[in-house]
């Protein structure tokens, strides 16, 4: 099975509906939402819903380099914002959480560096 580290927020059930109508439009764009299991470190579970994209996404690139990779997200945006905002932000709360995603981090190098290089 898989695994990733992450942050789990819990919400009452009758905001359920709600919360995920916004997150489907968040979200879109190739993410699927699924049911899993979650599993704490504390060693307790609970019932998830996470949002999964994968190589039937229409914006995945696969074994791209980290280059390419970082110019899509420079130029991307959704409903959210921009996404190189979105990874900058993600690579800082793994950073937080002391989560080790060398991947990451060089896509978030790489996107500052292009982005300083248009400013």
């Amino acid at each position: 099975p898989a695994s990733c580290l992450g942050m789990a927020y819990q919400c009452a059930h009758q905001e359920l509906a709600d919360i995920l109508k916004q997150l489907d439009v968040r979200d879109k764009g190739g993410y699927q939402r699924i049911e899993v299991d979650l599993y704490f470190h504390d060693g307790s579970i609970a019932d998830g819903v996470p949002y999964l994209a994968g190589p039937n996404n229409p914006d995945y690139l696969g074994e791209a380099p980290i280059t390419e990779i970082a110019m899509q997200v420079a130029s991307a945006q959704g409903p959210s914002g921009l996404n190189s905002d979105y990874v900058r932000l993600l690579a800082d709360a793994l950073r937080s959480l002391d989560a080790d995603e060398p991947h990451l981090f060089e896509i978030e190098k790489r996107l500052s560096e292009l982005i300083s290089e248009v400013s």
